[in-house]
């Protein structure tokens, strides 16, 4: 006859490997693929990537795709769209807004470097280029 002592080592035995076989077979599987923190440069070029991709609409307060071009007009016609505008109008600062030129259009190539990239500021601001009217497009005020 088996004596009580071997009989509750037994028993504890049993559920010592019950226990065991249990817990292993409840170890979580990590995955294969680790995430690993993305460099600057990445970051700054996801961020290019996401920001020809959305625009921000300020009705909806969110991040918005942007609509694909219908007329891929080459970026020389594009430019020289805006320099015939540039040539024609000028922007004025007290009034917040261009304003047609009198007379025959200003030349561009003699205007100083400075003066150029402010009024070319000044109408990307205020302007949008329309890919379905192949035109620019005064932006709507918010």
């Amino acid at each position: 006859m088996i004596k009580r002592t071997h009989l509750s080592h037994l028993l504890c035995s049993a559920i010592l490997i019950t226990a065991a076989t249990a817990a292993i077979s409840q170890t979580t599987v990590t995955p294969t693929t680790s995430m690993t923190p993305a460099s600057r440069s990445e970051v700054r070029m996801e961020r290019d990537e996401f920001l020809k991709a959305h625009r921000y609409d300020e009705n909806e307060r969110d991040w918005l795709p942007q609509d694909a071009p219908t007329s891929n007009q080459p970026r020389t016609e594009v430019k020289a769209a805006r320099d015939q505008f540039l040539s024609a109008n000028r922007w004025d600062n007290k009034q917040s807004t261009f304003v047609p030129i009198q007379g025959t259009p200003r030349d561009i190539s003699v205007m100083s470097r400075e003066e150029i990239r402010m009024e070319t500021m000044e109408f990307t601001r205020t302007h949008t280029w329309n890919n379905r009217q192949a035109k620019w497009e005064l932006r709507p005020m918010r």
